[in-house]
């Protein structure tokens, strides 16, 4: 018996929400509404610099059966060189503890913006 091959899902791994206040719009439930009804397998929430939507998002994505990555959008800067926006995703827990960790120095030690 052959098995046919499904096509890739479309995955969007960089979604700003309600908790990214200059440009995010998507409240999480909505955002999760989107992802059942276009048959996204996952998504990644990736608010500017902070995890405020987190639990929020966990909670939702788990209850309709929609995997959730956890991440977020970053400013970096090397020395004098010119700021890069990175995504960090989180892989695994230590992932995580190691995004929080980054978040947290840099409310504490300031960003520049």
């Amino acid at each position: 018996m052959i098995q046919s091959i499904q096509k890739p899902s479309f995955i969007h791994l960089r979604v700003h929400s309600e908790y990214s206040i200059v440009d995010g719009l998507i409240r999480t439930g909505s955002l999760i509404k989107s992802c059942v009804d276009h048959n996204m397998p996952a998504v990644a929430l990736t608010d500017q610099s902070n995890l405020c939507g987190l639990v929020r998002f966990y909670k939702a994505a788990n209850n309709a059966g929609v995997k959730p990555i956890v991440g977020a959008d970053c400013w970096i800067q090397h020395e004098d060189e010119s700021p890069a926006k990175v995504v960090l995703l989180c892989k695994n827990q230590q992932g995580y503890h190691n995004l929080t960790e980054l978040l947290s120095q840099a409310y504490l030690k300031g960003q520049k913006n």
